[in-house]
C-alpha cells in the first residue's frame, strides 16, 4: 500500500504502482507454490503464505498498439530505402518477418526462397541462432519479397550494415 500511496493522484503512476505491487503478490506466491515446493526440504503450514491476499485492480496490461504499419512502411520506404538500404532491409525482416537482429545481421540471400514467398532461418558459418528451437521457415508477403528482390539487384556500396554488420544478407557460400 505504501507504494501506491507514493505514487501520488497521478493515474499513470497508480497504473505503475499497481502493477508492481501485483508482480511482488505473484513472485511471492511462487516461492511456495507446489512447483517449487517439491524441491525444498521445508515443511509448509496448509494455508501457504500469500494464499487469499488480494490483487490490486491495476487494468488490462495488453498492449495496445497506436502505430499505423501503413505509415510507418511508407515512411521508412521515403527516408531508407535509398539512402540506407541496410536499414531498410533490417526494417522489413524485423517488421514483416518478426527476425531479431543476429537473425538479421547473419542472414543470406540463399536463405530467401523468392517463388514461395519463404525466409529459412538455420544455423550457418555466419549465422549463430540463439536456440536449435530458433530455425524456422517464415512466411513473408509477396510485397515484401518484391521489396528485398530489388535490394538484392542494387547491392550497397558499402559491405557493413547500419546495424555494424558485415554479413547481413550476404551472398553466402556458392
Amino acid at each position: 500500500m505504501a507504494r501506491i500511496k507514493a505514487a501520488g493522484e497521478s493515474p499513470a503512476g497508480q497504473r505503475s504502482a499497481k502493477r508492481t505491487v501485483n508482480s511482488y503478490i505473484r513472485c511471492s506466491r511462487a516461492l511456495f507454490s507446489l512447483k517449487v515446493k517439491k524441491f525444498i526440504n521445508i515443511a509448509l503450514p496448509d494455508l501457504l503464505p500469500f494464499e487469499g491476499v488480494e490483487m490490486e485492480q491495476a487494468g488490462s496490461m495488453k498492449y495496445q498498439s497506436t502505430i499505423v504499419v501503413a505509415d510507418l512502411v511508407a515512411a521508412a520506404r521515403k527516408e531508407l530505402r535509398q539512402e540506407y538500404p541496410e536499414a531498410y532491409k533490417v526494417f522489413l525482416l524485423g517488421l514483416f518477418a518478426g527476425l531479431r537482429r543476429n537473425e538479421i545481421d547473419g542472414l543470406e540471400w540463399s536463405a530467401l526462397d523468392w517463388k514461395n514467398y519463404l525466409i529459412r532461418v538455420k544455423n550457418t558459418d555466419v549465422l549463430h541462432l540463439k536456440s536449435d528451437e530458433s530455425e524456422a521457415i517464415v512466411a513473408i508477403d509477396a510485397e515484401v519479397v518484391a521489396e528485398l528482390k530489388e535490394l538484392h539487384k542494387h547491392p550497397p556500396s558499402s559491405n557493413r550494415s547500419i546495424s555494424g554488420s558485415s554479413r547481413m544478407l550476404t551472398e553466402g557460400p556458392a
